[in-house]
């Protein structure tokens, strides 16, 4: 039994001795496998921040066209308002100009009428008189075709 016994721990201590140079290799083979993951996550974050950079620069740009545009645009709307104001006076100015207008033809019409008709017109009796003969004519000859007669 114990020659079984010292076989078996010479067996085991061989194993033993074996296994350190087994279990030296899997560990060597473990640390170059985490050292490689972590230079590849070296190289991930390195890729990363270069193009989290590149995005802040494009931010960056975006963000000044935007303000630059933005002011731009503010420009352009008080000048719209202003110019806008402007067209509203000049055609308020219009609508009040030929109002007046309108008003002093209305006066001078009113004059110019009042005038012809205070004035004697050499022409107004003979106008008349042929009007009152024409009438009479046409009284006549209504009363010729009437059948009463």
């Amino acid at each position: 039994m114990n020659t079984v016994r010292t076989s078996m721990l010479h067996g085991t201590h061989s194993i033993k001795k074996k296994s350190p140079g087994k279990e030296e290799n899997e560990l060597h083979i473990i640390v170059s496998e985490l050292k490689k993951l972590e230079h590849d996550f070296s190289t991930d974050v390195a890729v990363l921040r270069e193009q989290i950079e590149l995005a802040c620069l494009d931010f960056t740009e975006a963000q000044k066209r935007f303000d630059r545009l933005e002011k731009d645009y503010v420009a352009a709307k008080c000048e719209l308002f202003v110019k806008k104001e402007r067209k509203e006076q000049l055609t308020a100015h219009l609508c009040t100009f030929i109002k007046q207008n309108e008003i002093e033809k209305a006066k001078t019409i009113s004059g110019m009428v009042g005038k012809l008709e205070l004035a004697p017109c050499p022409l107004e009796k003979p106008i008349r008189v042929e009007r009152e003969e024409c009438n009479k004519q046409d009284d006549h000859a209504a009363t010729e075709d009437s059948p009463e007669r």
